[in-house]
């Protein structure tokens, strides 16, 4: 089971075996900003923490959480090769039977219209319940991915540090009635991209539009995905997974023609020279 971790420093009161306090509240809260396996600080511990322990503390910025009227400065704790995970490589979700997860990242509205971030919003959650509904790939939760919302990031190391291998990331622009919506698929060990494309729309029904885009959006990044997987499972290796045997058994299987099956199909109907032997001895005996 991999569990997320918040730790903040402060007073607490202690009643019944139980804690209380704002400090506790606020660890709780930041423990829902950590990846899976992971940890997240504020910076009250940062400065306690600096230089003891192997591990960079990546900056996520001021954050606003649920029920606590300050802003707190959150950071994640990114662990050295050699007392942790090893960077720059996505690893699988654990929990997945090793199945590769996607995370998709906040879309950038482009533009001081609030509506464009309604639906860049909007389009991105309703997208990350319609892949999660597909059950073939695990989905990041949008609390996790949503801690990269107006940063910078490195996709690679987004993936590390959220364990997807793939990253969707995205843009909405408004152009009068029109809008456009932007999107890429990106392998997030490499950085290359996967698969893009751009939609224009007229903006008239926006819950309608909405529904559409994300329904194009979702049939269009599963088969990319598969179609990435089956290509990294074809490359020259030696080690194989679960996920990996099934991807070239299934790449197998889609290249059967209908000769090759009605060879096989005509073997298996003819009984083996030793079942015939065997009932000409048994007929013999009787």
């Amino acid at each position: 089971m991999e569990l997320r971790v918040g730790v903040h420093l402060g007073d607490v009161a202690v009643a019944g075996g139980e804690l209380y306090g704002n400090a506790v509240n606020v660890a709780a809260r930041l423990q829902a900003l950590a990846a899976p396996g992971g940890i997240c600080i504020s910076e009250d511990v940062r400065h306690q923490v600096s230089g003891r322990l192997p591990a960079e503390a990546v900056d996520l910025g001021e954050q606003n959480l649920k029920n606590i009227p300050e802003r707190v400065r959150a950071y994640r704790l990114h662990w050295s090769a050699s007392a942790g995970p090893a960077t720059g490589a996505a690893v699988p979700v654990p929990g997945f039977s090793g199945r590769p997860a996607i995370a998709v990242l906040a879309f950038d509205a482009l533009g001081a219209d609030p509506e464009q971030a309604f639906l860049a919003d909007g389009v991105v959650e309703d997208l990350i319940t319609r892949l999660s509904a597909l059950r073939l790939f695990p989905v990041i939760a949008r609390n996790s991915s949503f801690v990269y919302r107006g940063r910078a990031v490195d996709v690679r190391q987004a993936g590390h540090e959220l364990g997807a291998r793939y990253v969707v990331e995205g843009s909405v622009r408004r152009a009068g009635e029109r809008i456009r919506i932007s999107a890429q698929l990106i392998d997030a060990t490499t950085g290359h991209h996967v698969w893009a494309q751009h939609y224009d729309r007229a903006l008239s029904d926006l819950f309608s539009l909405q529904d559409e885009i994300v329904d194009t959006l979702a049939g269009a990044i599963e088969p990319e995905v598969v179609r990435s997987e089956q290509q990294k499972a074809l490359r020259p290796t030696t080690s194989f997974d679960a996920w990996c045997a099934f991807q070239r058994g299934w790449w197998h299987l889609e290249k059967l023609t209908k000769g090759i099956s009605s060879k096989r199909a005509a073997s298996s109907r003819r009984r083996p020279s030793w079942i015939h032997a065997s009932g000409r001895r048994g007929a013999a005996s009787r």
